[in-house]
């Protein structure tokens, strides 16, 4: 399935959108003193960066074809 124009511009800004959900969970898991709260945010840090790269490896490969 080809995606148009507008859809790959959407996907770019859930990508822009899910960088900066992992930057701010970083910042906040690295201010936070309480070791459940850290743990938590770099879980979901963690998360997020899969969910970045795996569709930043489906824009990828649709914008090749």
């Amino acid at each position: 399935m080809n995606l148009t124009a507008k859809e790959l511009m959407q996907l770019d800004d859930y990508l822009t959108l899910e960088k900066s959900c992992e930057k701010s969970l970083q910042f906040y898991a690295g201010q936070t003193q309480d070791q459940q709260t850290k743990a938590m945010l770099e879980q979901m840090t963690q998360k997020s960066q899969a969910n970045f790269q795996r569709m930043a490896n489906y824009v990828g490969s649709k914008n090749k074809q």
